[in-house]
């Protein structure tokens, strides 16, 4: 029997955890922010803050558990410099609200933080090129889907999660199609130095 050698090439590592952080403290201050003026970028729907200044102690906090996990899943990397949070802001989703497919250029990692997440208010969804699916089109032949079959792979939101990946690995967030807010956090990290 021949002997084959197969090898993972250009993985894409998504990093899930919970922080300790106040949930309800974040959820105020979010709504404080709401008041202020938003964009839209990648949102369909729902309101997007501008970048935040973290200059309170509750996104201080925060932050400083972002890097710590981000330190951790750059070792996957090999990179040695330091990271930092570039930018970072508030998505507030409504019943049937989304956001369409993007990456995040300019950055190394992005991720998000679920502040609150009620039943049924969309997933964020890793997309990989269209092209993969003219090549499996015989897609009922596959006895169940794995990393090397599909073309999209969902996480459910969770409050108090984090989510961490590569900037230009490409996502989605499905609708929320609860009548109530799913409050998010965003951020980007670059190295420096």
């Amino acid at each position: 029997m021949l002997e084959t050698v197969v090898y993972e090439i250009l993985p894409n590592p998504v990093g899930k955890t919970s922080l300790n952080v106040d949930l309800k403290k974040l959820t105020k201050l979010c709504y404080q922010e709401k008041k202020k003026g938003g964009r839209n970028f990648s949102n369909r729907g729902g309101w997007q803050s501008l970048n935040m200044k973290i200059d309170n102690q509750i996104l201080k906090e925060l932050c400083s558990q972002i890097l710590t996990v981000a330190n951790e899943f750059k070792k996957l990397y090999l990179l040695n410099k330091k990271l930092e949070i570039c930018n970072l802001w508030i998505n507030i989703n409504n019943y049937k609200d989304y956001n369409v497919t993007h990456t995040h250029p300019r950055s190394l990692f992005s991720g998000v933080f679920y502040v609150v997440c009620p039943l049924n208010s969309g997933s964020i969804v890793f997309e990989r090129d269209a092209e993969i699916g003219c090549y499996i089109e015989q897609r009922e032949q596959c006895s169940e889907f794995n990393k090397y079959n599909s073309t999209d792979w969902k996480f459910d939101n969770v409050a108090g999660q984090l989510l961490i990946f590569p900037s230009w690995l490409k996502h989605r967030v499905e609708a929320n199609m609860s009548k109530k807010d799913r409050i998010s956090i965003s951020f980007n990290i670059i190295p420096y130095e």
